[in-house]
């Protein structure tokens, strides 16, 4: 077994990927474990013919399939994971919800998720703030979320 660390970045993972392929000529790779860096190496392990066994959860990790033949994930997608909140949601009698999340690549396609199935559960969202993997602060994103008019109550 060959382990690299990328640290999180993609640039990293990538790089460790070609290495993999290129110099330790392994057969397949388990890993990576976040959604961008797994995005990151998907057209490279295609290329190349091998295997990945991504640890990450965005559907576009193996979307579409037609172009992902041999890219696969152990990780629930974010697409079961939005139409369970929603679920809980609404069982809750929960009508309206601010949505925040990250701009990587579980939090990008995350928000697609949540974006498109809202509605189908009788979901308004009625803010859609982000922030980036390097805010250390997001007063502003809540700031905006806490000023959103909210629903009388009875």
């Amino acid at each position: 077994m060959i382990v690299y660390d990328d640290e999180g970045d993609a640039t990293k993972c990538n790089v460790a990927m070609k290495k993999l392929i290129n110099q330790d000529n392994v057969p397949v790779v388990i890993g990576p474990s976040t959604s961008g860096t797994s995005l990151a190496i998907v057209s490279v392990a295609e290329r190349a013919k091998i295997p990945i066994i991504s640890c990450a959860a965005s559907k576009n990790i193996v979307m579409p399939v037609e172009k992902r033949r041999r890219v696969f994930k152990v990780a629930g997608s974010d697409i079961h994971v939005s139409q369970r909140i929603f679920a809980h949601m609404k069982s809750k009698a929960i009508t309206k919800v601010a949505i925040m999340t990250g701009t990587t690549g579980f939090g990008a396609s995350g928000r697609e998720e949540l974006l498109a199935f809202a509605s189908q559960f009788g979901i308004s969202i009625v803010a859609d703030e982000r922030y980036g993997p390097k805010d250390t602060d997001l007063t502003a994103q809540l700031t905006k979320i806490r000023g959103t008019p909210r629903p009388r109550l009875s």
